[in-house]
């Protein structure tokens, strides 16, 4: 028997659509910044001036965050 809930599926499945974020990061001189951006999914940028991790760890919690919305909207 299957024990698993519907939300437990879903966080799942976007765990697995993030392995598959592929981005860009580099240092914006503008910004005083490095940027990240999302390749495949072009509203999606951000910034941090403390390192390229720190940019791509907003990124990422950004996408997540739509990814989780989405979802639930569509439940």
């Amino acid at each position: 028997m299957d024990a698993t809930t519907p939300c437990e599926t879903q966080s799942v499945e976007i765990d697995h659509m993030m392995l598959h974020l592929e981005c860009a990061v580099w240092w914006s001189p503008a910004d005083s910044a490095y940027v990240a951006v999302d390749l495949h999914h072009a509203p999606f940028i951000h910034s941090d001036p403390r390192s390229a991790q720190a940019a791509i760890d907003g990124l990422e919690s950004a996408v997540r965050a739509h990814l989780l919305s989405a979802s639930r909207r569509a439940a």
